[in-house]
């Protein structure tokens, strides 16, 4: 996805995917995977993650953080690449995180990982991670210029 993000304390967007089953088998046991996500507190910050089950039912979360600048001010490319040994993050072409799917194996279940996910795509505004919003940055946007999908056979 192409998006130039949004300025300001409490501003809060991402780029997202959550295990269709989630409506179902609740979160975190359908998996979620952060494929961007920016908080304006932190302009320079940009953060991709992978949540999943443990065999004791608590999140595990594994992520990186890139420092960039120019995220609210230039369009950028956000991008993962997802097979089925690992998911690699990349900003502009540039690898920052990998994180190996055998790490989500549980005892007697199928990796959250090898399951179908949906994306999502938002703009979130306050909360713990974001901050107080500033009501001096409104209207804010979060320009998405294109997003792109495939399957390599």
């Amino acid at each position: 996805m192409r998006a130039k993000l949004p300025k300001g304390n409490g501003t809060w967007p991402a780029i997202w995917m959550l295990g269709i089953k989630h409506l179902t088998k609740g979160y975190p046991y359908c998996g979620e995977i952060d494929i961007m996500e920016h908080v304006g507190k932190s302009p320079g910050e940009l953060h991709g993650a992978v949540h999943y089950p443990e065999e004791n039912e608590e999140l595990i979360s594994n992520s990186d953080q890139l420092n960039i600048e120019n995220l609210e001010n230039e369009y950028h490319v956000y991008s993962i690449e997802w097979n089925r040994n690992e998911i690699s993050y990349y900003i502009d072409g540039k690898e920052y995180f990998k994180f190996d799917i055998s790490e989500a194996n549980q005892c007697f279940k199928k990796n959250v990982f090898r399951k179908p996910f949906y994306l999502i795509i938002n703009l979130a505004l306050g909360g713990k991670w974001a901050g107080e919003i500033d009501e001096t940055i409104f209207p804010t946007r979060f320009y998405v210029d294109y997003i792109k999908y495939y399957k390599i056979q």
